[in-house]
């Protein structure tokens, strides 16, 4: 299977989250582009959690779906059906590839980087060109997958369940303030759509510095996440800033950066915990948008931030149980 398929799915998956909550925040406001960004994140949370048909039969029902919504894209309800179906079909694509390939971080940073630029320009058509590269790559591509037992999967590994909190807790925080970025450089700032991409890489991008450099801690994980509710803060407090905004969310990217700690840190069979971990984290995508949502109906923007922080401080209070329970600060290369 070819290398090219796996970073055409990632681009396209990075390019349709982002860009198609960006499409509708300009189409219809912030409380409808809050709800499509909550289905796609139900989508994958579905993806994550039943596992039912093949890939690609997902890719047909994706291609029916594009098709549908591209005629009927003036339709709030079909953007909003569309996104969870478009969102299961194209987790179900990227994991087909993962599977099948080793996958280079400077790769996936690239492509999540070309996404998040042109995403500000999404429309419909243009997912579907994409679509239609990734789709020729999936028919022409060799080999068989291998089907999946269909049924409902539950996280597993009881002794993990530190670190599934800490996942839910982490991911939860983050996703109650991020789409706050795109609205406040959009709306607030009133920047040209090619400086929203931009902007909104920079932040993300902080995430990945240091992942290869620095081995897995507790003691590493808590001070981030610390480092993280400062940020945070920096952007609630200083909303009226573009600079300070942008230097609290690449503080916030460099604190959370530390979640890929979490995996470190679990001792045992990697095949039980990673697809937990990815079930757990979906969950908490889908908790943080419900905050954002729920914030955004209330008109009360310090919903956001001040669930962000509780959820972090969260974190931070179930890392030093973590701690004690395991009567050392573990450390893993």
């Amino acid at each position: 299977m070819k290398r090219s398929g796996y970073a055409i799915s990632t681009f396209v998956f990075n390019f349709f989250e982002l860009g198609v909550f960006i499409h509708v925040l300009l189409h219809w406001g912030l409380a409808e582009a809050m709800i499509v960004g909550l289905l796609c994140k139900i989508g994958k949370a579905l993806h994550e959690s039943v596992h039912i048909g093949t890939s690609r039969q997902w890719a047909f029902c994706l291609i029916g779906v594009l098709g549908i919504t591209a005629v009927f894209s003036g339709y709030f309800v079909v953007i909003c059906i569309a996104s969870v179906v478009i969102d299961v079909a194209l987790m179900k694509l990227r994991m087909l590839y993962k599977k099948r390939l080793a996958t280079w971080k400077i790769q996936k940073v690239f492509v999540r980087m070309l996404a998040f630029f042109l995403a500000p320009f999404f429309e419909f058509w243009l997912l579907a060109l994409f679509i239609v590269f990734l789709i020729i790559d999936l028919i022409t591509c060799d080999g068989q997958e291998r089907e999946e037992f269909p049924g409902i999967f539950f996280p597993q590994g009881k002794k993990f369940i530190t670190q599934y909190l800490m996942m839910f807790l982490h991911h939860a925080h983050y996703f109650s303030y991020c789409y706050a970025i795109p609205f406040l450089l959009i709306r607030r700032f009133n920047l040209p759509l090619i400086w929203v991409g931009v902007l909104f890489f920079a932040g993300w991008s902080a995430y990945n510095i240091y992942e290869p450099f620095i081995s897995s801690s507790y003691q590493r994980f808590i001070i981030g996440h610390i480092i993280a509710i400062i940020g945070v803060g920096m952007i609630w407090i200083f909303y009226d800033s573009i600079f300070l905004v942008m230097v609290g969310w690449v503080v916030t990217g460099l604190g959370g950066g530390t979640v890929y700690m979490i995996k470190g840190l679990m001792k045992g069979s990697k095949s039980i915990h990673t697809s937990s971990s990815k079930a757990v984290e979906s969950y908490g995508h889908v908790m943080g948008l419900l905050v954002s949502l729920f914030a955004v109906t209330s008109h009360n923007f310090g919903i956001m931030y001040v669930s962000s922080i509780f959820f972090a401080t969260a974190t931070v209070l179930i890392s030093l149980f973590a701690i004690q329970k395991e009567g050392r600060i573990y450390v893993r290369d």
